[in-house]
């Protein structure tokens, strides 16, 4: 164990060049300067890997600063002793919002509030080479790794990720769809109802005929466009025709989605509400908890509420984050066509289909191996111990395909004598392995995942995996993957002010991408690249 350990002490010493000693030198990109401008997104929904779309020169945006909107406040988490919390448990999170606005920030010239930056969304806007399941029973397969953690000696990385079982497009239910579109004067502009009318038409264009969709909109009040039907040109052609302007009577909306959606729910469909708005609710129901007792009352009925948001200024992210958590739902943010497409690629199913309810995720580590450990993100999914074996304790929906990441720094035992206090009396010491149970005890950690694959109703499944320390590899072998988490991590801990990143560079931080884009086939990681330059070159 302490040969294992030996190079995780070493970790101070390499955290500022541990991959210029893999021998990978980092080449500047094509163009590439360190300022606070992005590439803007191309207004093809083609993917970003194309020629020039992301390693071309980083053009000066036009656009003056500007608050995207009002952020939910969180505290961020803190390491907590094994000895006396050995059992973290979360809700698994799927939303990607945080992301998008991240970069809607930089983009504008100005870094993202603290509060904007939530680690697990955007850990989850990435795809990962994870095994997925054959089977909606199977549910997830477990990816498991451990390597240090580049910022902080002696500590190790523990990333835990899974894939959700990916239905072939005959074999998912049918939708049964209500979009319930925001048309108020807030919504007027190229990144709002426009954008909106493009994507989603493009996206109607693609449902099977079994498919159902209703359209309504809301501003003074509220409008049904189309009842519910398989005739999505239809559905498509009042889209087109709506226009912006009036208040948001943004509660009684909801109330009268749900009614409607109601009188045509299908238990044999994907029934789902989607409320696209910039998330400025000043009509009708507004304070955030009474929004989400009725949504989560609502809930109950069996159909879900997905939000997408659009637009800056007006964008009430705490409200949309409040409603989504009540109403088993995802959050996304889209900020341009491309971003658009990507989220209802593969008709939407990453969005809209739901293949596991109430997915939970707890860890138990072993206080025989690790002293302590931390939780990178998820702060606003805690539950408790107890929760993850209660069935009825409603947790979070995994759609279809979706990649989900979580990060834990652990301290190992060996380590923690260079970091916490030599306890005195034998009762503050871990205690020693039992010789028959020996191989159980060198374990670091036991990962496990509850879920209901048939829906919030049906029975709940749990999945185990161990977490053994023969799976810690040098940072000089770790693949694109471990690198992306990591990077990630970094990158969401300086804009959010972590103190355990202040000393952690920016350089280190791209040099960890540049593993990462070893698989990059649509882009997406060398965007993240002038993601960080535009925030090195602001952060004074």
């Amino acid at each position: 164990m302490k040969s294992r350990m030996s190079y995780l002490s070493a970790a101070a010493l390499i955290a500022a060049t541990v991959l210029t000693a893999c021998g990978q030198a980092q080449p500047q990109m094509a163009g590439e300067t360190r300022t606070a401008s992005v590439p803007p997104p191309t207004s093809s929904p083609a993917p970003l890997g194309v020629a020039g779309a992301v390693t071309g020169p980083a053009p000066v945006l036009l656009q003056p600063p500007s608050a995207i909107g009002q952020h939910p406040s969180y505290e961020i988490g803190v390491a907590k002793s094994v000895a006396e919390e050995p059992f973290s448990t979360f809700s698994l999170e799927v939303d990607t919002a945080s992301y998008s606005v991240v970069r809607r920030y930089l983009r504008n010239g100005t870094l993202p509030p603290p509060e904007a930056v939530r680690v697990e969304e955007m850990l989850n806007y990435f795809d990962y080479d994870y095994p997925g399941p054959e089977t909606r029973e199977e549910g997830f397969r477990p990816t498991v790794s451990l390597y240090p953690a580049p910022w902080k000696p002696d500590w190790a990385l523990l990333r835990v990720g899974v894939k959700a079982f990916v239905p072939s497009p005959e074999d998912r239910k049918p939708l049964n769809l209500v979009l319930l579109v925001d048309r108020s004067g807030s919504m007027q502009g190229s990144d709002r109802l426009k954008l909106v009318q493009k994507v989603v038409g493009d996206f109607l264009s693609t449902l099977r005929d079994d498919d159902r969709v209703g359209l309504m909109t809301y501003a003074n009040g509220v409008s049904v466009h189309a009842e519910p039907t398989t005739d999505h040109k239809s559905v498509a052609a009042a889209l087109r025709g709506l226009d912006a302007g009036g208040g948001t009577a943004g509660g009684a909306a909801l109330e009268k989605a749900y009614a409607l959606a109601q009188s045509v729910y299908d238990p044999a469909a994907e029934n789902r509400i989607l409320l696209i708005t910039d998330g400025d609710f000043n009509v009708g129901i507004r304070n955030p908890k009474e929004l989400e007792r009725y949504v989560d009352r609502k809930r109950q009925t069996g159909f879900g509420l997905s939000v997408l948001g659009v637009g800056q200024g007006n964008f009430n992210d705490s409200l949309v984050q409040a409603i989504v958590q009540a109403g088993n739902g995802v959050a996304a943010y889209m900020d341009s066509p491309v971003e658009g497409a990507r989220l209802f690629a593969d008709g939407a199913a990453g969005l809209l289909h739901t293949v596991a309810a109430d997915v939970k995720v707890q860890v138990e580590f072993n206080p025989a191996q690790i002293a302590e450990y931390r939780l990178i993100g998820y702060e606003t999914r805690a539950l408790e111990t107890r929760d993850f074996l209660d069935s009825g304790k409603d947790a979070g929906e995994v759609n279809a395909g979706r990649s989900v990441t979580a990060l834990y720094e652990v301290l190992p035992v060996a380590a923690a004598s260079r970091t916490l206090p030599v306890p005195r009396y034998d009762g503050n010491r871990p205690a020693p392995a039992p010789e028959a149970e020996t191989a159980l005890n060198a374990e670091w950690a036991e990962v496990k995942i509850a879920f209901k694959p048939d829906g919030p109703d049906g029975a709940q499944t749990v999945i185990r995996h161990p977490v053994s320390p023969d799976l810690l590899r040098d940072l000089s072998a770790i693949g694109p993957d471990d690198a992306l988490a990591a990077a990630i991590a970094g990158f969401a801990g300086k804009l959010r002010r972590d103190p355990a990143f202040d000393a952690y560079g920016y350089d280190a931080i791209k040099d960890l991408i540049a593993i990462a884009r070893a698989r990059d086939e649509d882009g997406w990681r060398s965007e993240l690249l002038h993601l960080v330059s535009a925030a090195e070159s602001l952060d004074g």
